[in-house]
């Protein structure tokens, strides 16, 4: 199965770029995507030739608000406060002591927030989203924020993990481009700069 039929079995159809993807599809299609690791490859969907544009076009602007819109749900602001302000792993095992606790307050929130960029990382690899549109700051810097906080033990935590794989998403496109690479660079000395302001905090 290539990756048009795979969304069009996904969706029941194959939905033209111009459309507006309600929340809905849009996670259908990030779930679709997240099962099937064997189709994380850089191909575009092949769908319809719709699919496929260079240019960010309205379609994508719409999507990129849906997307937005649904960072706006009440545990996801609480998410991606939790990440931003409070989750400094400083080594795979801390990261993990999270990760492994289901059911846990900190457990929720990880995982759907990683979740959430993973699924929407996954819409620019496989050319439903346009990449350009997609790393303006204003969408993704918090997508690179929270990659600079896992990168620094993105090795350790795949040979523990046993997943080769885990955070490809993330890694893929926030590195795959130049400009990619020195936004992450810029975000790693900033999440540094907040973790010590909040030892500092916690030391008084």
């Amino acid at each position: 199965m290539d990756d048009g039929e795979l969304l069009k079995a996904q969706l029941g159809f194959c939905p033209p770029v111009r459309d507006i993807y309600s929340p809905v599809a849009i996670f259908e299609m990030g779930r679709s995507l997240e099962r099937n690791p064997e189709q994380r490859s850089q191909t575009s969907y092949n769908c319809t030739e719709e699919i496929v544009a260079k240019k960010p076009t309205v379609a994508d602007a719409q999507l990129i608000l849906q997307l937005y819109d649904l960072r706006r749900e009440t545990e996801m602001r609480k998410a991606r406060h939790w990440w931003g302000a409070e989750f400094f792993p400083q080594s795979a095992d801390e990261f993990l002591r999270v990760s492994q606790a289901a059911g846990t307050q900190e457990n929720n929130w990880l995982r759907q927030a990683l979740g959430y960029w993973g699924m929407t990382a996954s819409f620019v690899l496989k050319g439903v989203l346009n990449e350009e549109l997609f790393l303006e700051p204003a969408f993704s810097g918090e997508m690179f924020l929270i990659f600079a906080k896992v990168q620094p033990i993105l090795k350790e935590l795949r040979e523990k993990l046993g997943d080769p794989q885990a955070f490809h998403n993330l890694e893929e496109v926030a590195t795959r481009t130049k400009y990619g690479r020195d936004r992450l660079q810029l975000l790693a000395k900033r999440v540094e700069m907040m973790r010590q302001k909040k030892a500092e905090r916690q030391a008084r």
